[in-house]
């Protein structure tokens, strides 16, 4: 939709600024050897689905959450 967004911002944005926002710079948000490694994978069916939707939604497609360097259902 914003092809002139830097990705750069983009990717810290969803990565190191929402860690901070919520107090956990220090635990994870940021690659760094002491931190924890998380991560949750959505597929996106279509261009127009809301990402946001899709990660707290009863999707039953191929959601993947890394908490703490381990994969859960």
């Amino acid at each position: 939709t914003y092809p002139d967004f830097p990705g750069d911002a983009l990717l810290r944005m969803v990565t190191l600024s929402g860690a901070e926002s919520l107090g956990w710079a220090n635990e994870c948000g940021s690659l760094e050897a002491g931190k924890s490694a998380d991560v949750v994978a959505v597929p996106l069916p279509d261009r127009d689905a809301d990402p946001h939707e899709l990660l707290f939604s009863d999707f039953g497609g191929d959601r993947r959450t890394m908490f703490r360097g381990e994969w859960r259902g």
